[in-house]
């Protein structure tokens, strides 16, 4: 198991070095001044070239490449161009409210969906499977920040249970706790429509295989058949959706964070090339890309914890 996670970890090696190569490449070589674009039409001539060799533009690319990777190798994440602040503190005040958002969508996505999914492969062809179908199709046709404006106007205009603006305190949990509930679940019921029916369709694969037969025959119970011997082998397309959702999650929902005025990393994102503040944005993609290498390695883990064969 270790040496299967270790080799796993080594893949990711290259996968950071090239998505850090990429984005050098599609800055540094996209058409246009960066100093220029940064500054603005009227910027006087020597502000530019100012600029251009405090990012070190005035270089050959050759130079501005090994300076790039050697300043990440030694996990300097540079200054912000736009308020002159270290990049490392804002990313640190942004991501804790990202990986809330994150994991709480992806509980609300599980809690609902799986369970759904269950329900439904097992009720097949009767009005159960059908109601949950139309719940499954009417999440995969809703784009999320639609459904975030319904919340925010049902709960927190209609209602006023939920705040519907902002991401609440850090050090204080029932403002962050309180803040984190629409658009979690907004997110997360979007998620537990795709898990729905990945479970269900999955489960209808195995619930008619000889093994299953089999246990029922034995006269185990039904509910015990379910979830001891057909869940655990329609798993895995489970854990896959799962995590690809969180990656993304990880990464940033810019459009819910941008709907519900949260800080995040997509929000982070999204002002870093609203502002062109380069040095940023190059960052908060560093830490998108380890996000979803991280994602990965557990999707890995859990693969090789349902299936021992997957780790040889």
């Amino acid at each position: 198991m270790l040496t299967f996670l270790a080799r796993r970890l080594l893949y990711a090696i290259p996968m950071l070095w090239a998505v850090l190569t990429i984005t050098f490449l599609v800055i540094r070589v996209a058409p246009g001044d960066i100093a220029y674009v940064i500054l603005g039409e009227f910027a006087t001539t020597e502000a530019i070239e100012g600029l251009r060799e405090r990012l070190g533009l005035n270089q050959p690319l050759w130079r501005q490449y090994t300076d790039f990777l050697t300043q990440y190798g030694r996990g300097e994440l540079g200054v912000s161009l736009k308020n002159s602040t270290p990049i490392a503190d804002q990313l640190a005040r942004v991501i804790p409210y990202t990986v809330d958002l994150a994991v709480s969508a992806i509980a609300v996505a599980l809690v609902i969906g799986i369970p759904l999914g269950m329900l439904a492969a097992v009720n097949r062809g009767r009005w159960v499977d059908d109601a949950i179908r139309i719940f499954s199709l009417l999440g995969v046709s809703t784009q999320a920040f639609y459904l975030g404006v319904l919340l925010m106007l049902l709960f927190g205009v209609q209602l006023q249970v939920f705040p519907i603006i902002g991401g609440g305190t850090l050090s204080d949990l029932e403002s962050r706790l309180a803040h984190l509930a629409l658009p979690a679940l907004s997110l997360g019921l979007i998620e537990a429509s795709f898990l729905t029916r990945i479970t269900r369709s999955a489960m209808l694969d195995v619930i008619h295989l000889d093994y299953v037969r089999t246990a029922r025959a034995k006269g185990v119970k039904n509910w015990r058949v379910m979830i001891v011997h057909a869940f655990r082998t329609a798993l895995l397309p489970v854990v896959t959706v799962a995590g690809l959702f969180a990656g993304t999650l990880l990464g940033g929902a810019v459009l819910t964070e941008t709907v519900f005025s949260r800080p995040g990393l997509g929000k982070f994102l999204l002002d870093s090339i609203q502002s062109r503040d380069y040095p940023a944005l190059e960052a908060g993609i560093l830490v998108f890309a380890v996000a979803v290498v991280a994602v990965n390695l557990v999707v890995d883990a859990c693969y090789a914890l349902i299936d021992p064969r997957i780790r040889y």
